[in-house]
């Protein structure tokens, strides 16, 4: 914090005005950080774990252009600032302000497959920026607590795609957001101009599984917020192949494949110029009888949900041509759930093979 004082002149030399204000921090962060550095000149970057365990009151990071490192073998500790927090990449490394940075570029935060990228505890805004968030073990973002998130100019691309072995149920690869119970208002979620590309079930994920097989919301996973989301593109999420069903699998009877591109819960959702290209979702690999899958999943209690002026194209929906397999582009589940409003959509060349209907 700082007090400026300002001193009248001439008339008004006897009036004295004090303000006191606080000065957001700055810690800089490049690839080439090896540990110990300042954060406070390009000279001296600090890695991004030692920027966040440094941000915990708020202020700025910013990202030098390149493939930083993000993976923690012991998992990530979790992010939770106490005031507002903005991560800002596509810096070249030279640049005293923001507005500085060029006009195109991001910078790569990579977890390696080992573990979540960035893990966020956050009751106070956060806002990720001109950042390319990739190979996260789980999930790319994994976000829970009750505050907002934006993401702008951001890629969240080929998370989850080496989870294998992980016997348990499995939700938002790319982005997992919790917003936290169900208080109101609820916590935003705001997504602009970004991509959503790569999130994917791998085939080796499902054959070391045993058990039932629950995967929900693979590029995008919401509960308990309100989401925006404009000019946005979600391409080649879901699941990529088609396998034959095999008894080798050992699955149970219930497996659930909802979401591939997104799987909202107790949201209010509104989707603006956004694209849906390319995502597939596949039930034929199952082995047992009553399956369920969807590229789009909305459950219960979601009070508002418009989609306007969005493309759905090329996306895929396979299953086997049993009655008992509930295989959907759309799926509507619960109490309001069915309040949808499409608005000036297009849909062309999405592919179905199942006895159930689009919705």
């Amino acid at each position: 914090t700082a007090t400026a004082t300002v001193r009248g002149l001439g008339g008004y030399s006897a009036f004295t005005v004090q303000k006191t204000f606080v000065i957001a921090p700055i810690k800089l962060v490049a690839p080439e950080a090896v540990g110990g550095g300042s954060g406070m000149t390009w000279d001296s970057p600090m890695t991004l774990a030692e920027a966040t365990a440094a941000m915990t009151a708020g202020g700025e990071i910013w990202v030098k252009k390149g493939v930083n490192v993000c993976s923690y073998p012991d998992g990530a500790e979790a992010f939770a600032p106490t005031a507002e927090v903005a991560i800002r990449g596509g810096f070249e490394g030279a640049e005293g302000a923001a507005a500085e940075r060029p006009a195109e570029g991001k910078s790569t935060l990579d977890g390696e497959d080992v573990s979540d990228v960035l893990t966020l505890a956050n009751t106070v805004p956060v806002t990720l920026e001109r950042l390319v968030i990739t190979r996260g073990h789980a999930h790319g973002v994994n976000k829970t607590a009750a505050g907002a998130l934006t993401l702008v100019d951001c890629e969240i691309n080929g998370n989850g795609t080496k989870l294998e072995n992980y016997n348990k149920d499995n939700y938002g690869r790319g982005l997992y957001f919790l917003g936290g119970t169900t208080a109101k208002p609820m916590p935003a979620l705001t997504i602009s101009r970004c991509l959503f590309a790569g999130n994917v079930v791998s085939e080796s994920d499902f054959d070391s599984k045993t058990g039932a097989l629950n995967e929900y919301g693979t590029a995008l996973w919401v509960r308990l917020a309100t989401l925006t989301m404009t000019d946005t593109t979600f391409v080649t999420n879901g699941i990529p192949y088609e396998k034959a069903a095999s008894a080798a699998f050992g699955l149970s009877s219930r497996a659930k494949y909802e979401g591939a591109i997104l799987y909202a819960d107790q949201v209010n959702m509104t989707v603006e110029r956004c694209r849906f290209i390319a995502n597939r979702v596949s039930c034929n690999w199952l082995s047992k009888d009553y399956q369920q899958g969807s590229l789009i999943y909305i459950s219960q209690n979601n009070t508002k949900t418009t989609f306007q002026n969005c493309l759905f194209a090329g996306n895929s929906v396979i299953g086997p041509t049993t009655k008992s397999t509930a295989a959907r582009y759309f799926k509507f589940a619960g109490t309001n759930a069915k309040q949808e409003l499409f608005d000036r959509c297009t849909f062309a060349y999405n592919l179905m093979r199942t006895q159930w209907p689009l919705i």
